[in-house]
């Protein structure tokens, strides 16, 4: 994918590494973030479902 206005960036939203890696603050701030990820709640523990959707969706650019 190559765009000028759109940067794809791969990441495991639920490693605080990763976070800091897709959201460096030499490229913020950020218009849209889109997590693609497709986890659902449906089937997992509380704690996983909180982990890897509700984490991301709080995640702010300092």
């Amino acid at each position: 994918f190559a765009s000028d206005i759109v940067e794809y960036v791969q990441a495991d939203l639920t490693r605080d590494a990763h976070v800091d890696r897709a959201f460096k603050a030499d490229t913020g701030p950020y218009d849209y973030v889109f997590n693609l990820a497709g986890e659902t709640k449906c089937g997992q523990a509380e704690s996983v479902y909180s982990s890897k959707v509700e984490r991301p969706h709080s995640l702010r650019h300092p």
